[in-house]
C-alpha cells in the first residue's frame, strides 16, 4: 500500500503535492483542498492519510463535502484517500457497501479502490529478491526468513540493503550474518513503553538515546508503527471491557508478558489519539520516503512528539 502511494506520488512534483491527516481535518477540509488550485503546477496531488478517523465515529453528513466532490471532481487534480489496515479482519472499517467506496469507484471505476492484503513472509522474500535481481542460496533465504520474521518493510528495507551495498554474485550465508544479523535485532522496548503509557518526555529521551547509539531511523519508525497499532486495537478491545492478559495476548498475537504492558494504555490512550498517533506515523514514513527534505530522524523526532 505505501508503495503504490509512493508510486503516485513520484508522478508529480514535490510543490504539487498537499499532505492531509484525517486525524487533523475533516472531509470539508480535503474537498476544500482539492478545489484549490496550484500556483504554479498544473496538476496536483491531495493525499489523506488515515481516513479510517473519518469512521470513527461516522456522524450523519460528516463525508458529505468529500462525496459531493467526488460527483464532479476538478480538473488536474487527483484525491489519494489512504486507509489502514483494520487491526480486526472480522470487523472491516470499510465494507464494500460504504458510501466513500462507493462514490469512488463510481467517479473512477473499479480499479479506482486498491486493497492490498499482508503477503507470506517467505514467498514475498522471494518475490522481491527476484525483482531486485538477488539470488539467495537456500541456507541464505533461511537464515534471512529467521533474522526478519514476517514484516514486508523490513524485508523489502533489508534486501534493499544488500542489493545496494553487497558484493556482485550470489547471496550466501556469510553475506547474510554480517549484512541482516548485525542489525538492531531488539526493538526498542523502553521507547515502545513510553509510547504505551504516552510518555511524551520519556519516549523522546530514548529515541535521543537510540539515534546516539547509531539506531536508524528508517529501522525504527516501522517499530514504532506497528507498536502504535497495537495500542489502538488494545484501546478499542478496551472500549468492550478490561481485557484479561491472556485474552489481549491473543487478540493482539504477542507474547502474554508484552499484553500485560499493552494494558497501561487503556488509560493513557484514547481510540482517537492512537489513530491520530498512527496517522502521525504514517505522515512521517511517507516524509521520509520523499515527500520532506527535512533529515529523517527530526521527521521521526517530531512525528513522535506530535503524536504523543
Amino acid at each position: 500500500m505505501r508503495r503504490a502511494a509512493e508510486r503516485l506520488r513520484g508522478r508529480f512534483p514535490s510543490d504539487a503535492v498537499e499532505l492531509l491527516v484525517a486525524a487533523d481535518v475533516e472531509p470539508q477540509d480535503a474537498a476544500l483542498a482539492c478545489q484549490q488550485q496550484g500556483l504554479f503546477a498544473a496538476d496536483r496531488l491531495v493525499v489523506v492519510e488515515g481516513i479510517d478517523a473519518w469512521a470513527k465515529p461516522r456522524r450523519a453528513g460528516r463525508l458529505d463535502p468529500v462525496l459531493a466532490y467526488l460527483g464532479d471532481p476538478g480538473p488536474g487534480t487527483v484525491l489519494l484517500l489512504v486507509a489502514d489496515a483494520p487491526a480486526d479482519p472480522r470487523k472491516p472499517i470499510w465494507p464494500d457497501d460504504d458510501p466513500l467506496l462507493k462514490a469512488v469507484r463510481k467517479a473512477g471505476g473499479k480499479e479506482a479502490v486498491l486493497r492490498f492484503d499482508a503477503p507470506k513472509s517467505a514467498a514475498f522474500a522471494r518475490q522481491e529478491s527476484e525483482r531486485l535481481g538477488l539470488a539467495f542460496e537456500p541456507e541464505a533465504m533461511a537464515r534471512f526468513a529467521e533474522l526478519i520474521g514476517d514484516r514486508p518493510d523490513e524485508i523489502t528495507r533489508e534486501l534493499e540493503k544488500i542489493a545496494t551495498y553487497g558484493p556482485d554474485g550470489p547471496v550466501d550465508l556469510a553475506l547474510v550474518e554480517a549484512m541482516v544479523a548485525a542489525r538492531h535485532d531488539d526493538a526498542p522496548w523502553a521507547l515502545l513503553d513510553c509510547v504505551t503509557e504516552r510518555d511524551r518526555r520519556g519516549a523522546i529521551a530514548e529515541l535521543v538515546r537510540l539515534f546516539a547509539a547509531d539506531a536508524e531511523p528508517h529501522r525504527v519508525l516501522p517499530q514504532l508503527t506497528r507498536h502504535v497499532e497495537l495500542v489502538r486495537r488494545t484501546v478499542e478491545l478496551g472500549e468492550e471491557g478490561r481485557p484479561s492478559r491472556e485474552a489481549l495476548a491473543k487478540e493482539l498475537g504477542v507474547a502474554p508478558f508484552r499484553a500485560g504492558k499493552m494494558l497501561a494504555a487503556l488509560g493513557a490512550w484514547s481510540v482517537r489519539d492512537a489513530s491520530r498517533a498512527l496517522s502521525r506515523m504514517h505522515a512521517a514514513d511517507a516524509a521520509m520516503k520523499g515527500m520532506s527534505r527535512m533529515p529523517p530522524a527530526l521527521v521521526l523526532e517530531r512525528a513522535l512528539a506530535e503524536a504523543l
